[in-house]
């Protein structure tokens, strides 16, 4: 999928001009289903909304408001709603819109991997699915949504446009220093991996996933981030099991900041070679199905659940604790890329 002016967005990458790094928590709010199986219209269980009362008690314990990204089966179920809908009224979170394009109306297109990014869309029919879901949330929710997570991080050449027409401010979605383009998906390798402003005006903001390229050698590639992106993604080297004999050997290693499918040491170690190489703004992501016993890959029964948790429970006292690092919600780490834009003017 080809995407955007990479180079006009790495001359647009916020200068955060902190005392301390800086985290936000964004939860990708959706449906239980099979990511194996072919795409459907229909809306699968969303019994893990409930569950997440596990995960919020830790964030209530840190007074910490996290961002839920709600999808289409989510905005659809009215208790998910009562419960998401009461967490922001309260004060403990922030909500925000999730579009899986394959259950967000209009229902024109082909149901298959291409058509899962809505960025593969004709321009006309992704802006209707957002203005659409965009339309659920304020019925919903009772206001208009502000920050936004496509669905298989699936961006494409006319997101931006359509997401800042329908009032959007931030955006969740890259995943950098990797690409999906063997699945028909964007190749984010040449954007920033740091929170950057959108639009030529700075109101727009893109805060990427955390990921980062640690171990012994990564020093001497550290100013090739697009070919080191690009030796983790080939399917040739894949098949070989180079990345994963590079990473046990502790050569070179690539860790997204995520508590599936990585121990809490190697997202320790994530956080502090990024904080030594100067980053200061980091986003922990993970799935809101992962909360729920068979929910999601990442979690299939109770052990793994307790280490799930007990995972976030441990980078959040370490990034606070032993990093000096200071966990804020989304609106308020825009607020903080508009004053550091004003400043550094």
């Amino acid at each position: 999928m080809p995407l955007f002016p990479t180079g006009e967005f790495a001359n647009r990458v916020v200068e955060f001009r902190v005392a301390q790094p800086l985290l936000t928590i964004v939860v990708d709010t959706e449906e239980e289903f099979d990511w194996s199986a072919p795409f459907t219209r229909t809306r699968g269980s969303v019994e893990n909304a409930l569950q997440q009362t596990l995960v919020q008690e830790i964030y209530d314990s840190h007074k910490i408001k996290p961002a839920y990204v709600l999808d289409q089966a989510m905005l659809e179920d009215a208790g998910a709603v009562d419960y998401f809908r009461g967490l922001e009224q309260t004060g403990r979170a922030d909500l925000g819109v999730h579009l899986h394009p394959w259950l967000t109306p209009p229902y024109e297109e082909k149901l298959n991997s291409h058509n899962s990014f809505q960025g593969n869309l004709d321009s006309a029919l992704e802006k209707a699915k957002i203005e659409s879901i965009t339309e659920l949330f304020i019925k919903k929710i009772g206001r208009a949504p502000e920050f936004f997570k496509a669905g298989r991080y699936g961006v494409g050449p006319n997101t931006y446009g359509h997401l800042k027409s329908a009032g959007y401010k931030v955006d969740c979605s890259v995943v950098p220093r990797g690409t999906y383009q063997g699945v028909f998906g964007p190749d984010y390798r040449a954007m920033p991996h740091l929170p950057f402003w959108i639009d030529a005006e700075n109101t727009f903001l893109a805060m990427p996933m955390t990921r980062n390229i640690v171990g012994r050698l990564s020093p001497l590639i550290n100013q090739y981030w697009l070919s080191a992106s690009s030796f983790f993604d080939n399917p040739f080297y894949g098949k070989l099991k180079i990345p994963g004999i590079m990473s046990a050997l502790g050569l070179l290693e690539r860790i997204t900041l995520t508590p599936e499918g990585n121990s809490v040491e190697d997202l320790k170690k994530l956080l502090r070679v990024s904080v030594a190489r100067g980053d200061t703004v980091f986003n922990l992501a993970y799935h809101s199905s992962s909360c729920l016993i068979g929910g999601s890959p990442y979690v299939g029964d109770a052990q793994q659940l307790n280490q799930f948790l007990a995972t976030i429970r441990e980078v959040i006292r370490y990034f606070n604790d032993e990093l000096g690092g200071r966990v804020l919600s989304v609106p308020e780490l825009h607020a903080q890329a508009t004053a550091a834009t004003a400043c550094n003017k």
